[in-house]
C-alpha cells in the first residue's frame, strides 16, 4: 500500500472551509479505482509552533492502481492542486522547521528596524497558493506502508517485528 501524507495550513479565517474542502475531496474519491481510504486530521496541541491550525490529509492507494486513480482525479476539483498552471510550487517545509520565522531582541544590529522585542510569526511567510488561496502546502510525503494496524492482515506482521 502507498500512503500519501500532506501537512497543510489553511489561509487565515478559512480554517473551517479548508477542513470541509479536504473532507469533500475524500468523499469524491472514496469509490475510485485504487483508493483504499483516508482521513482529515486537525492538529490540536500546538506542536507546530508558529504554524496555526495545521491540517493533515492522509490517504492510501493500491500501488498497481495508483495511475488509474490519478487519471480519474485529474479532472476533479482538488483543494491541494496549485492555483496557477505551470511549475508546481515547492512545499513550504522551511516554515515547519522554523526557518521562515525568527525571534530576536533589539540588542544587535541587522537590516530592519526594531520597535522592541518581537517575534516574527512563521505563518506570515506562507504562500497560500493551493485550492484558490485556501492552503499553504507545508509537506507532502509519499510512503510505502510497512505495517498498518487498521488492516487485520497486518497484525501478524506486528508479531514478527
Amino acid at each position: 500500500m502507498h500512503r500519501h501524507f500532506f501537512l497543510l495550513v489553511p489561509a487565515p479565517a478559512r480554517e473551517d472551509e479548508a477542513a470541509r474542502a479536504l473532507s469533500d475531496w475524500l468523499a469524491r474519491v472514496k469509490d475510485l479505482p485504487g483508493f483504499r481510504g483516508g482521513a482529515v486530521l486537525r492538529e490540536y496541541a500546538g506542536e507546530f509552533g508558529g504554524l496555526p491550525n495545521v491540517l493533515a490529509l492522509t490517504y492510501d492507494l493500491e500501488p498497481e492502481r495508483r495511475h488509474a486513480f490519478w487519471d480519474t482525479t485529474s479532472t476533479l476539483p482538488d483543494p491541494m492542486r496549485p492555483d496557477l498552471p505551470g511549475p508546481i510550487p515547492p512545499d513550504q517545509t522551511a516554515a515547519l522547521l522554523g526557518e521562515a520565522g525568527h525571534t530576536h531582541t533589539t540588542d544587535h544590529e541587522d537590516d530592519h528596524d526594531h520597535a522592541g522585542d518581537h517575534v516574527h510569526d512563521i505563518g506570515e511567510h506562507l504562500e497560500f497558493n493551493r485550492g484558490g488561496g485556501l492552503f499553504a502546502r507545508v509537506l507532502h510525503v509519499h510512503s510505502e506502508t510497512l505495517v498498518d494496524t487498521t488492516r487485520p492482515a497486518d497484525y501478524a506482521a506486528l508479531e514478527r517485528v
